[in-house]
């Protein structure tokens, strides 16, 4: 599967996989063709692309593979973001990971390497609308730093990586001046449960969670560790956080010391389920969603799946 749009990618790739080469328009397009795939009992997609390319082909083998194993997967990265690839990725970019990964098969090492993980469920419950599979998802601050970052000013002059401090930096001088302030601060209102539990009602600055075992750049802003099975790592912080700059700074650096533990504020822990309801849209694998005609969705644990190493 190619998600990027370089041409000699795609000659070369036709080359080399003859039929097998896939370079769907589209996502019905994408369905149609990975059914295409189940019906021929293919064992492993390769992906090129970014998160949402990922999210993408995840979110069409959900829909139309048959019986209860996945397809394995091998993420060769480009695109905006590549935050499942820098976890699972198989390493490598381009023709020369094709051509490792066709040596691989020849000598049947394909699977020598692996890592499983689940992919995080979104649905839309009692609406019919097709489940979204993905890896990382936020919603209130985080969605509105988001579309900060797809403004043109800074998607169409910086590399991801510097939009991403362009986009911090955007997003904390809102907080410096006092409407933008109140505005963020407030929070987004929603009611949460999570497994099964009774749901909570109120605000939330943010909410992040994810079923990868790694972000890059050292960042974890989760403290139960990394998520069991397919349990969701997750932090929520709740509106008008004392000492928020010295707690993202400390998050952002992959630590959670006691002080920021004990606050309530900042609440950090593993679901393999949880249900919100709110009227605001939120985030996975960078795509904004909303959450329907009834204003409620689920993130749950999905079926594991295995991504090939190089």
């Amino acid at each position: 599967m190619n998600g990027s749009d370089g041409e000699i990618f795609r000659t070369q790739g036709r080359e080399m996989l003859g039929d097998r080469f896939l370079s769907p328009q589209g996502r019905e397009a994408l369905i149609t063709e990975v059914m295409a795939l189940r019906d021929r009992a293919i064992d492993t997609v390769v992906i090129d692309g970014g998160d949402g390319t990922v999210s993408d082909v995840m979110t069409a083998i959900h829909a139309g593979w048959s019986g209860e194993t996945f397809p394995d997967i091998a993420i060769l990265p480009s695109g905006n973001t590549n935050l499942i690839a820098a976890d699972v990725g198989f390493g490598m970019r381009g023709i020369p990971a094709l051509e490792c990964l066709l040596e691989k098969e020849r000598c049947g090492l394909l699977r020598k390497r692996t890592a499983r993980r689940h992919p995080i469920v979104l649905s839309w419950p009692e609406t019919g609308r097709r489940d979204v599979l993905g890896m990382f998802c936020g919603l209130a601050a985080f969605t509105r730093g988001i579309g900060l970052a797809h403004q043109p000013a800074i998607l169409d002059h910086y590399s991801h990586n510097t939009a991403v401090v362009v986009t911090l930096l955007s997003a904390f001088s809102r907080l410096l001046h006092r409407e933008g302030r109140r505005e963020w601060l407030d929070g987004t209102q929603l009611t949460m449960s999570r497994d099964g539990g009774a749901g909570e009602g109120g605000a939330r600055f943010l909410f992040l969670g994810t079923t990868l075992h790694s972000l890059p750049y050292g960042v974890w802003p989760f403290w139960e560790g990394v998520p069991p099975g397919g349990a969701l790592a997750w932090l929520e912080i709740m509106p008008h956080p004392r000492r928020l700059l010295p707690a993202t700074l400390s998050l952002l650096s992959g630590r959670a010391p006691a002080w920021l533990r004990g606050d309530p504020a900042f609440r950090s822990g593993r679901s393999a389920t949880i249900t919100i309801r709110m009227d605001e849209r939120l985030v996975i694998d960078g795509e904004e969603l909303d959450t329907g005609p009834r204003g409620v969705v689920t993130l749950s644990e999905g079926k594991a799946i295995t991504f090939l190493r190089s």
